[in-house]
């Protein structure tokens, strides 16, 4: 994986009302509302992860991982 890209997840449990594109990894709402979003992957073999939640250029959620924070 390479700074600063997209991760696109394939494996996706559930996508009710496909807001989901598994070819983009991107998410698009069809009804204004709140939504509730869940990632959870795994790192093998990395010094560091930094994983965000973006919306038209905000960060709404940051998860970040350093070797050694367990």
């Amino acid at each position: 994986m390479t700074t600063g890209k997209d991760v696109i997840f394939t494996a996706v449990n559930v996508n009710e009302g496909q807001g989901y594109n598994r070819s983009n990894g991107r998410f698009t709402v069809s009804v204004a509302g709140l939504y509730v979003l869940t990632v959870q992957y795994c790192i093998q073999d990395a010094k560091w992860s930094d994983l965000e939640i973006v919306h038209e250029g905000r960060t709404l959620q940051r998860a970040v991982y350093q070797e050694g924070d367990i």
